[in-house]
């Protein structure tokens, strides 16, 4: 069972007395179902991700924190 059969690409275009005018969409006019842009959905996302987890380098070796806590 495949997740995504196939790819749909969306190309607004607008309509106007001189023709069709291809519309640009960005993420901060997209809203989701919560009200939110997809913009602010995604950058709360990034947010959330950067301080659970964090990697920290000492000469070679790195290590690995999540939510402050060292993992091994």
């Amino acid at each position: 069972m495949a997740v995504l059969t196939g790819k749909n690409v969306l190309k607004p275009y607008i309509k106007k007395t001189t023709g069709y005018i291809k519309s640009l969409l960005s993420s901060q006019h997209v809203e989701m179902d919560n009200g939110k842009t997809l913009q602010f959905t995604i950058d709360e996302i990034s947010n959330i991700l950067t301080n659970k987890f964090s990697y920290k380098q000492i000469g070679n070796t790195v290590l690995k924190f999540e939510s402050g806590v060292l993992m091994q």
